[in-house]
């Protein structure tokens, strides 16, 4: 998501030769929404609980205050808030029309590696959670009709009979519907861009390999999960011994 954003922001120098979205991107889907810089409910809302409000409009000592707040404190407050921070639409770092920019050619001219993991969900959905919990926190009604909700479900359980649990059900929605599907309409912009444009160099990658094998049996069911594709990069995993290196 950084890395798109840097593509998008840093189109006319970027100080860089080239950049791989790993696992994201933050024009396209529902994780690319940005927050309106006047927007202030969220901070407001952990501020009151971990007990830095009551400071007037006294910035200064609410920010003095929230920096001395415990890390497990912080947490918690975010917890309690229920609240979660999306990057600001500040008009500088964070750049207003970014899928419309993919689709005009917009965005820096350098070669690109767009990645993502065959069980993306696996790792960010709750092991526990069930199917009314999951559709109520993703594919809320109205935003997604019952009509809707029914036939997503009857798709995943029809065409994908290896999913067994709601647990497996919805880590695959989960992983079409935030990153699969986004990704897919960002490398299909970036092959669109009108013919007098210089198209940008994009390449789509996709792990469908699993390193679950080599964490504790506890975790095998992770499977091809979110973050797999940075071990596999960087630390050369083996299941040959020592060969691997």
């Amino acid at each position: 998501m950084s890395v798109d954003i840097h593509l998008r922001g840093l189109a006319a120098r970027p100080p860089f030769r080239a950049a791989i979205m790993s696992s994201g991107e933050y024009s396209f889907g529902m994780f690319s929404m940005a927050t309106n810089p006047s927007e202030s409910r969220s901070w407001d809302g952990v501020v009151e609980k971990v007990g830095c409000g009551g400071s007037g409009n006294n910035t200064a000592r609410t920010l003095k205050c929230m920096s001395d707040v415990p890390t497990d404190k912080l947490l918690e407050g975010m917890h309690k808030a229920g609240v979660g921070y999306n990057p600001i639409a500040d008009n500088v770092t964070v750049l207003p029309e970014r899928a419309a920019a993919w689709r005009q050619g917009r965005t820096a001219r350098v070669p690109v590696l767009a990645t993502s993991m065959a069980e993306e969900g696996r790792g960010l959905v709750n092991h526990n959670v069930t199917m009314d919990r999951f559709l109520e926190a993703y594919l809320p009604q109205p935003l997604v009709t019952k009509s809707q909700q029914d036939s997503i479900l009857d798709f995943y359980r029809t065409k994908r009979p290896a999913l067994k649990t709601d647990f497996d059900v919805a880590a695959a929605i989960y992983t079409d519907f935030h990153w699969q599907c986004p990704l897919r309409l960002l490398a299909s912009a970036s092959a669109s861009v009108p013919g007098d444009v210089v198209k940008q160099p994009l390449w789509r990658g996709y792990f469908n390999a699993s390193i679950a094998e080599l964490l504790p049996p506890e975790y095998h069911w992770l499977g091809k999960f979110h973050g797999t594709d940075v071990l596999l990069a960087f630390l050369a995993p083996s299941f040959e011994g020592d060969r691997g290196g």
